[in-house]
C-alpha cells in the first residue's frame, strides 16, 4: 500500500513538474497518494522493527519460512513492476511513446523496493541460503521470464529489419507511400523489451545462480525453456 501511495506521489510530482496544466483528477490522485502513503508507512514499519527485533534475538529466525516467503515474494512482484515501468521509461527516450509520470514512478519506487530487500536477503548470512528453494523459485522465475522479454524484443527488432528489407527489395511503392521505415514504434518497442528483459535474466542467470548447476530447479528452468 505505501510503495502504491508513494508511485502515485511520483506519478504525480513528475507529470506537474513538465506540464502547466495541472487536470482535476491530478488532486484527487495526490490526495489517494498521501493517503496509501501515510497509512502504509507507519503499519509497516511498526511490523518490519517486530520481525527485526525477533532476528536480533533469535538469529535463526533468518531461516523461517514465512520469513523467506515474504522477501522473495515482495521481490517478484517489484521486480515485474520494475521491469514493465523501465520498458515504458525506455519507449520514452526512444521516442515512442509520450512521457507520463507513470513511467518514473514505477521503475523508481518499486525498483528502490526491489533493491532494499535485495539487500537484506544478501545481508542475511546463514548456511544453505543459496539452495533456498524459495530462493531457487524466485530467481529461475525471474530469469525465465526475462529471457522471454528479451528473445521477444530482439525478435521484434528483427521483423522490423526483415520486412523493411523485403520492402526495399519488392515493395517499392509501399516505401513512396511514406512507409515509417526500420525506426519506428514497433522497433523502439522491441529494444525496451529486450533492453529491460535483458538486464533481469543477466543479472539472475549470470550473478545469481551462476554456480548452482546442480540444482533440479535450475534443470527443470532449462528443459522447460527448451
Amino acid at each position: 500500500v505505501a510503495a502504491s501511495g508513494a508511485a502515485l506521489l511520483v506519478d504525480y510530482g513528475a507529470d506537474r513538474a513538465v506540464t502547466i496544466t495541472i487536470f482535476s483528477q491530478g488532486e484527487s490522485q495526490l490526495a489517494m497518494g498521501l493517503a496509501m502513503f501515510i497509512v502504509g508507512i507507519p503499519v509497516w514499519l511498526v511490523h518490519w522493527r517486530m520481525v527485526q527485533r525477533s532476528l536480533a534475538a533469535v538469529p535463526w529466525e533468518a531461516q523461517a519460512l514465512a520469513r523467506r516467503i515474504y522477501l522473495y515474494l515482495v521481490l517478484a512482484v517489484s521486480a515485474a513492476l520494475a521491469a514493465f515501468g523501465l520498458v515504458s521509461l525506455f519507449r520514452v527516450w526512444l521516442g515512442s511513446e509520450t512521457f507520463n509520470g507513470v513511467n518514473l514512478a514505477l521503475p523508481l519506487v518499486w525498483g528502490g523496493l526491489w533493491v532494499y530487500h535485495w539487500h537484506v536477503v544478501e545481508s542475511q548470512s546463514w548456511t544453505g541460503r543459496t539452495a533456498d528453494p524459495v530462493r531457487r523459485l524466485y530467481v529461475y522465475v525471474t530469469s525465465w521470464y526475462g529471457l522471454g522479454m528479451l528473445a521477444v524484443g530482439v525478435g521484434i527488432v528483427l521483423w522490423r529489419a526483415l520486412l523493411q528489407a523485403y520492402d526495399s527489395l519488392f515493395a517499392t511503392e509501399l516505401l513512396i507511400s511514406g512507409s515509417p521505415g526500420l525506426w519506428g514504434d514497433a522497433t523502439a518497442s522491441g529494444l525496451a523489451v529486450a533492453v529491460a528483459g535483458g538486464a533481469f535474466w543477466w543479472w539472475h542467470w549470470h550473478r545469481v545462480v551462476r554456480d548452482d548447476a546442480g540444482s533440479e530447479l535450475r534443470q527443470v528452468y532449462l528443459h522447460l525453456f527448451t
